[in-house]
C-alpha cells in the first residue's frame, strides 16, 4: 500500500473515528456470521453448477439484501487455510448506485477467470451500508485480482464517487469454512475520501 500512513497497533486517527480499533469486534463478528453461513450453503445437497459456471444466490434476510455467489465449492469445502477480505464502506448519501452495482455484476462475472477467488458474500446492514466477504485461496489471488481492468475501475474511480471512507479487513481462516469462529484480522487498510487524493493508512494487527 505505496504512501499509506502506518498506524500501530492502538493508535487513535483525530477526525477519522472509522479507523477507530474499536470496529475490529464488530467487523470480526460479522464476517464469521457470513462465513458460517456459506459454510452451511456449502454443505447442502444442491444442484451445483460444474465450474467455471458460478452459482448466485440473490435474496433478503428481513428485508435486507443478500447476495453470495460460489464459484468453486469443491475447493470452499476443504479445510486449507484461506484468505478473507472484509469490506465496510460507508456510502454518500442520495446517489444514484445503477453504475456501482453494473460494475459489481461485472465483477461476479469475471471471477471465474480469477481462480483464486472462490465466493463472494454481499449483506446490506441496518444503516443501508454494505459488508462484502470475499474468500480466496491466499493471499496472491488478491494480488492478481487487482490486475483486473474492471477492479481497477472500480477502487480508483468509483469507490471516490460513492464513499465516504472504507475500512478493509484482511484475516486468515487457518481450518476452512468448516471452523468460521478460527477466523482471525490480521490488518486493517483505511480510505478517506473526503480530501483529493484521498487519506490512506493501514494498521497490521499481528
Amino acid at each position: 500500500m505505496h504512501g499509506a500512513i502506518e498506524l500501530s497497533s492502538g493508535q487513535a486517527v483525530d477526525d477519522r473515528p472509522f479507523t477507530d480499533i474499536a470496529h475490529n469486534p464488530d467487523d470480526l463478528g460479522a464476517m464469521q456470521r457470513i462465513l458460517a453461513s456459506l459454510g452451511m450453503l456449502v454443505s447442502q445437497p444442491l444442484a451445483w453448477p460444474e465450474p467455471p459456471q458460478q452459482l448466485i444466490i440473490r435474496g433478503d434476510n428481513d428485508g435486507k439484501v443478500v447476495r453470495v455467489v460460489v464459484s468453486q465449492r469443491n475447493v470452499l469445502a476443504g479445510d486449507a487455510p484461506r484468505f478473507v477480505v472484509g469490506f465496510f464502506g460507508h456510502r454518500r448519501p442520495g446517489l444514484d448506485t445503477t453504475i456501482l452495482n453494473a460494475v459489481d455484476d461485472d465483477l461476479i462475472h469475471e471471477f471465474p477467470l480469477q481462480p483464486g477467488v472462490l465466493s463472494y458474500s454481499s449483506f446490506e446492514l441496518d444503516d443501508g451500508n454494505y459488508v462484502n466477504v470475499v474468500l480466496m485461496e491466499g493471499p496472491e489471488a488478491r494480488d492478481h485480482w487487482r490486475t483486473s481492468s474492471r477492479h481497477t475501475y472500480a477502487a480508483r474511480d468509483l469507490a471516490p464517487e460513492f464513499y465516504v471512507h472504507i475500512r478493509l479487513q484482511n484475516a486468515v481462516l487457518p481450518r476452512g469454512l468448516a471452523h468460521p469462529e478460527e477466523l482471525r484480522l490480521v490488518a486493517t487498510k483505511y480510505y478517506d475520501y473526503r480530501e483529493a487524493p484521498p487519506w490512506r493508512a493501514r494498521r497490521a494487527l499481528e
